[in-house]
């Protein structure tokens, strides 16, 4: 919510009337909603694109994902 009242204020000031941004604010809901329901890849091609991790060790996996998610530590503890 505080983000919505942000993004008015800033509209607002660049002179965007809000009886504009209220009429299209329906219109984006939709389209949002419509984003929401149809998913960014099938089944198929989720399964073909992590097919080959399924291929490693499961040790080396998770320190691989514990460094792809931390990358900045692993800078720092190779620096010290």
């Amino acid at each position: 919510m505080a983000l919505t009242g942000v993004a008015l204020a800033v509209l607002a000031a660049q002179g965007t009337p809000l009886a504009q941004m209220a009429a299209s604010a329906p219109a984006a809901a939709a389209t949002a909603a419509a984003a929401a329901e149809q998913p960014a890849f099938s089944q198929e091609q989720i399964e073909q694109m992590v097919a080959p991790i399924a291929l490693y060790p499961d040790a080396l996996l998770a320190q691989v994902f514990m460094s792809a998610t931390y990358p900045l530590e692993i800078v720092q503890a190779a620096r010290w």
